[in-house]
C-alpha cells in the first residue's frame, strides 16, 4: 500500500500536468454538484420537500449569478 507521501506526490504531478481550463471547468461542475446535494438535504428547507432537479437548477442559478456578479 502506498504511503501518504507517494499519493501526495502523484496528485501534485497530476495537478501540474492538468491544463488550467480543465481544472476550472471541473471545479465549476463540482461546485454545482455539491450545492445540489446540500440543497437536497431535508435541513435545507422548512415546509415541503424539494426535488433533486429543483435543487440542481437553484444551485446552478445561484452559482452563475455569484460568478457573474463578481466579474
Amino acid at each position: 500500500m502506498p504511503d501518504f507521501d507517494e499519493i501526495k506526490q502523484k496528485l501534485n504531478d497530476r495537478m501540474k500536468s492538468t491544463p488550467p481550463v480543465r481544472l476550472i471547468v471541473v471545479s465549476f461542475f463540482l461546485l454545482i454538484i455539491v450545492g445540489t446535494l446540500l440543497l437536497a438535504l431535508p435541513v435545507s428547507h422548512k415546509e415541503e420537500s424539494v426535488s433533486l432537479l429543483d435543487s440542481f437548477f437553484y444551485g446552478d442559478f445561484c452559482n452563475l449569478c455569484n460568478r457573474l456578479g463578481r466579474s
